[in-house]
């Protein structure tokens, strides 16, 4: 896991508008980043007084020209042209925390690890799913049940050896 200083990562640049409806031309900065430009991801924008703006992608059209690989991409937050085009040359932003989770295939052989919590805590792994935002860890403490979000504030290493994960801030998800 990265540490929250360092979890954004520039993985491209929202170019011109492109149509009447807010989407706007995408150049990833490299190959790899491809991959994180489908429908449902959350990206960040780094507008110009230096904040960070969380956007959603709703609709992604690939293309190529030439060698070059396009990607047209409309945001949920961005509703016309005229949003669109206030983009132009903006950095897109993607949480590197989320980078590191492994493939749906590997998540599932966690089932059955420890999860472990500064307080004590233990539960035990149930399932793992996707939402669209991270991965989600279902647990069990007690015979209850409950969630937790696959990101920095809660999971922090993991370890496949010992069978354990560990992670923080779990009490407050208990009796959610």
């Amino acid at each position: 896991m990265h540490n929250a200083a360092n979890r954004f990562n520039e993985i491209g640049r929202a170019g011109r508008a492109h149509g009447l409806d807010g989407a706007v031309r995408v150049l990833p900065e490299r190959e790899e980043y491809e991959s994180l430009f489908k429908v449902g991801i959350l990206l960040t924008l780094k507008d110009r007084q230096g904040l960070n703006i969380p956007l959603r992608i709703e609709r992604v059209q690939r293309s190529i020209k030439g060698s070059t690989r396009l990607f047209f991409v409309k945001f949920d937050r961005i509703n016309n042209r005229m949003e669109a085009e206030s983009l132009l040359d903006r950095p897109l932003l993607a949480d590197l925390s989320l980078s590191d989770v492994p493939e749906k295939e590997a998540l599932e052989d966690i089932r059955g690890f420890m999860l472990t919590d500064p307080s004590g805590l233990k539960a035990n792994v149930v399932s793992v799913f996707d939402n669209l935002a991270h991965r989600i860890i279902e647990a069990e403490h007690n015979g209850n049940h409950f969630m937790v979000p696959w990101v920095d504030e809660y999971v922090l290493q993991i370890d496949n050896k010992s069978r354990r994960i560990r992670c923080q801030n779990l009490e407050s998800l208990i009796n959610l």
